[in-house]
């Protein structure tokens, strides 16, 4: 995988959505000042990192985005931008824009109309227009997809909602599970013991259909570990393989996406003097910072939790695998079939494995790899 830097050019937001890990809010929240901003992009080139994301907040509402995105480009950049789409979709050069972002998520609230805008308030921006305008885009080639918000008992609209997906020429799909973070631990009544169960069911089935199939890209934020079986969360980290620095309105800078504003986990600021020795070293980046706080979510460690990992990990979920195309993450009895899928074979984990302590009864799921937003 390769570094990676988020640039949160706003932390304010033109919505103010129940669930937000930053607690966006239209009313309160700096922009990235024009100062800063040269500087954090100067040192993100020094230090040999090249693939850049924006995001916030809503980022588009910066006033000076469309000059930042023509900066970033014009340097060599990839740029990737995350959003809401409420400016967006109102943009007659959307396309000019596009061409320029090496990625571009819209962030959906739900898989259903109420769903969406239940989260995301009546400003939200009409989720069939979402849509349609991503899936007219894709289709014309952009790279460009839908962000789905999973919340308890909306998995039972998932499969229709891809249809609707693919039906639109949507081709890029991320799900990502609400996680016990933010506005979330406050806004909403979740039972977050029993969430991991209803998450695992949903990716089981999803592979057993094989519904992602027709995507480019499908994927779902893995923050219970299904199906890789690592011994303990830190081993799930990406700051194990990447950089993935963080820089804020303000200058400081975090280890990944995830840890901002948390003061525990703060590197430095931008203005420092040793920072870019700091953001060039090559070494391991979670050996040298405490530990996310992720991996204190005990909300989900559950008999019916597969265990705690990087909340902005991703599973694969195109295709089923077989068994026998991986290396052996359990024993498969003598009386199953060859060739017995991966999601069939049931609840045989290796030794130690923190799933197989805890009793764990869902599905060894086996997926093509661990990636990163």
């Amino acid at each position: 995988m390769t570094d990676c830097a988020f640039l949160f050019i706003a932390e304010s937001c033109n919505m103010r959505c129940r669930h937000c890990y930053v607690s966006a809010s239209p009313s309160h929240g700096e922009l990235m000042a024009t100062e800063t901003l040269n500087r954090a992009i100067d040192l993100l080139e020094h230090v040999g990192i090249r693939d850049v994301r924006l995001t916030g907040g809503e980022p588009t509402i910066h006033p000076e985005f469309d000059k930042i995105v023509d900066r970033l480009h014009c340097a060599g950049a990839s740029v990737g931008l995350t959003s809401n789409g409420k400016r967006l979709l109102r943009r007659n050069d959307a396309a000019q824009l596009l061409r320029k972002l090496s990625r571009c998520w819209i962030s959906v609230y739900g898989p259903t109309r109420e769903l969406h805008r239940s989260v995301g308030g009546e400003s939200a921006a009409d989720l069939d227009s979402i849509i349609a305008w991503v899936g007219n885009f894709g289709r014309a080639g952009f790279h460009i997809g839908v962000s789905a918000l999973l919340t308890p008992g909306s998995a039972d609209h998932v499969v229709s909602f891809l249809g609707q997906l693919g039906q639109a020429g949507v081709h890029r799909v991320r799900l990502i599970p609400i996680q016990p973070d933010g506005r979330a631990t406050s806004a909403f009544s979740i039972d977050w013991s029993d969430w991991p169960r209803e998450l695992g069911e949903l990716v089981a089935l999803l592979r057993s259909q094989s519904s992602g199939d027709r995507f480019t890209t499908f994927t779902i934020n893995d923050m219970c570990d299904f199906g890789e079986g690592r011994l303990s969360p830190h081993e799930s980290c990406l700051l194990r393989g990447r950089r993935m620095w963080s820089i804020v309105p303000n200058g400081d800078v975090f280890p990944c996406c995830f840890t901002v504003y948390d003061s525990k986990r703060r590197v430095g600021n931008i203005w420092d003097r040793d920072i870019e020795a700091a953001l060039g070293s090559r070494w391991p980046v979670d050996s040298h910072v405490v530990p996310c706080r992720a991996f204190e979510w005990v909300a989900l460690t559950s008999d019916a939790a597969s265990g705690i990992s990087c909340p902005i990990s991703t599973l694969d979920l195109r295709s089923r695998m077989m068994a026998s195309q991986f290396p052996t993450i359990g024993h498969t009895h003598a009386s199953e079939p060859a060739g017995t899928s991966a999601h069939q074979v049931s609840g045989r984990r290796r030794t130690g494995d923190a799933s197989a302590r805890r009793g764990h009864s869902l599905p060894v799921l086996v997926f093509q790899g661990r990636a990163g937003p």
